[in-house]
């Protein structure tokens, strides 16, 4: 009787000790901050023009590889980049840095849309829909830039818009083209006046943009005109303004801004 007293006791504190650790709560590692990177802190108007574009480098299909181009190292080391873009679920990444001593302007680098293996056989990315571009700039005080990218397939609706949403136009001719909407981190060239939307580029692999109907939400209102920049120089497009709102017909692909 004693005997089996003892061990009836021996199993009560073997399950009370055996409850409390299997409830005790194990706390998790406190996850460590993302460090949140410092971008834009130099004037429009002090940073490098840089644009995306479609590479004609005859390596990969039209439109799966694109084209970098920095107008001006600013002094730079080095010059990191980074085009960051969703692909399907994913988030991909082309990445890599340039030494703007040892090359002549514009600096230039093509980017593939997917990877190629050590063995020559390449992937490509499918359902790329686009997203940012940061530029490091070591050793310059211009830091480092940050600017979103669109990207668009063939057969889409013709409907389409830079990533802030703010830069909108409608085309046919682009609906069986590859198109890019992207900002260009700088200015193509000074301008008098204040910059109130833009810059924006616009890319397509179509032979020719068409008339596109386009709508472009301003910072403010006021009287505002409206840029192209065709790689060369500026020419006005003629435009209407209601608020903050400025509408035009674009017929060229390029760079556009709108000044007051």
């Amino acid at each position: 009787m004693k005997r089996s007293l003892l061990l009836t006791s021996y199993f009560l504190l073997l399950a009370f000790f055996l409850s409390g650790c299997l409830n005790k709560k194990v706390e998790k590692p406190a996850e460590r901050p993302k460090i949140q990177e410092t971008v834009n802190t130099v004037p429009l108007e002090k940073r490098p023009y840089a644009v995306l574009s479609f590479s004609d480098s005859g390596r990969f299909p039209v439109g799966r590889e694109l084209r970098l181009e920095i107008a001006d190292g600013k002094n730079s080391t080095s010059i990191e980049y980074e085009l960051e873009y969703q692909a399907g679920t994913l988030v991909q990444a082309g990445v890599g840095s340039i030494n703007p001593k040892g090359e002549k302007l514009p600096l230039v680098r093509d980017i593939l849309l997917g990877s190629c293996s050590a063995g020559g056989a390449c992937s490509y990315s499918e359902d790329v829909k686009g997203g940012t571009l940061v530029l490091r700039f070591k050793g310059s005080d211009i830091g480092s830039l940050k600017g979103e990218w669109n990207f668009y397939l063939p057969k889409n609706d013709g409907k389409l818009a830079s990533r802030d949403g703010k830069f909108q136009l409608e085309g046919v001719k682009l609906k069986n083209a590859f198109v890019i909407i992207s900002q260009t981190l700088g200015l193509p060239k000074s301008v008098d006046g204040e910059v109130v939307a833009g810059p924006y580029h616009l890319e397509t692999t179509a032979s020719s943009v068409g008339e596109t109907t386009t709508t472009i939400r301003l910072a403010k209102e006021g009287a505002a005109v409206l840029w192209h920049w065709d790689g060369k120089t500026y020419r006005e497009v003629p435009s209407s303004a209601a608020g903050k709102i400025l509408t035009a017909k674009l017929r060229e692909s390029g760079t556009y801004l709108v000044v007051e």
